[in-house]
């Protein structure tokens, strides 16, 4: 049993430095005094919950959760589809889907959604372009991003653009791709448009274009 005599000291000197940090001086004679009830109840009192509204404790817990089960969130969205099948629920789980690398799934379920009243609802247009593009189907995806195009009356925004740009490059429409990275070069935020639109010039022997960007 020493390990466990180690683990409450290890535990009991934690929770100590919380309160006394966060000037609960009370709780840390209680945690002394007491050590494994003090150390418990301040556990379930005072720190779970503090944890709990904290962003940063909240985003380590989503993904501890996320890498012991991945399919979690999955099955949360599934349950709630099969309780209501609303569009925000397919889009919810279209997307887990996606994050998941689950594309064709996330395909199918926004197709079966793009209908009726919703058959140029951007959201959904915009998921199939990322889907197709992301299992490698360029020609669909390419006819996705021209019904978002028209959903979005022309006005993409930049991310969009270069997911069109690179859309081309997957088509080996050249000029079209260097079109249009050469427009997104100097909008696009940080150096990815430059950085494709120079690695496809040195791709078709154009170095010394590619060297200068």
């Amino acid at each position: 049993m020493p390990y466990l005599g180690i683990l409450t000291l290890i535990v009991q000197i934690f929770l100590a430095v919380h309160a006394a940090r966060t000037g609960r001086y009370w709780w840390v004679f209680i945690i002394i005094i007491f050590p494994m009830i003090g150390s418990i109840i301040y556990l379930f009192a005072e720190y779970l919950p503090e944890m709990q509204n904290n962003s940063s404790y909240r985003k380590a817990g989503s993904l501890v959760t996320k890498a012991i089960d991945p399919g979690r969130k999955i099955r949360e969205f599934q349950r709630q589809l099969e309780i209501t099948d609303s569009l925000k629920n397919r889009e919810n789980l279209a997307e887990a889907y996606y994050q998941a690398g689950r594309f064709q799934e996330a395909i199918d379920l926004l197709e079966k959604s793009l209908q009726g009243q919703h058959r140029n609802d951007p959201f959904l247009l915009k998921g199939l372009c990322h889907s197709w593009f992301a299992i490698g189907n360029y020609e669909n995806a390419r006819y996705y991003l021209t019904q978002f195009a028209k959903a979005e009356e022309g006005k993409l925004s930049d991310p969009m653009r270069l997911l069109r740009a690179r859309t081309h490059e997957g088509l080996n429409d050249y000029e079209a791709a260097l079109e249009e990275y050469g427009a997104l070069s100097n909008s696009y935020p940080g150096e990815e448009a430059r950085c494709r639109h120079a690695l496809l010039l040195k791709r078709l022997g154009r170095m010394d274009e590619a060297r200068d960007l």
